[in-house]
């Protein structure tokens, strides 16, 4: 599993590692600002994992990934058309 993680994220190109990377960061202050329960973050995470293990270098063609994340970028007024 460990080797899968490691060339998974060998094959990422530097924006889709730094999307991930600010993903799971963004994730976590989200959590700390509305002092949500750690339980909702470990799953939080989890699903980033899971997403990441089974989509193709972390590529995600769902579009379903694709709305999760714009709704997590709006939350964070990340994105000015919200």
């Amino acid at each position: 599993m460990i080797n899968e993680l490691k060339e998974k994220v060998r094959d990422l190109s530097e924006n889709e590692a730094k999307s991930l990377l600010f993903l799971i960061l963004l994730r976590i202050e989200m959590a700390e600002e509305t002092k949500s329960l750690d339980e909702q973050l470990r799953k939080d995470l989890r699903e980033i994992y899971s997403d990441f293990m089974k989509n193709n270098a972390g590529h995600s063609n769902s579009e379903s990934a694709k709305v999760r994340l714009l709704f997590i970028l709006c939350l964070a007024n990340r994105l000015s058309t919200c």
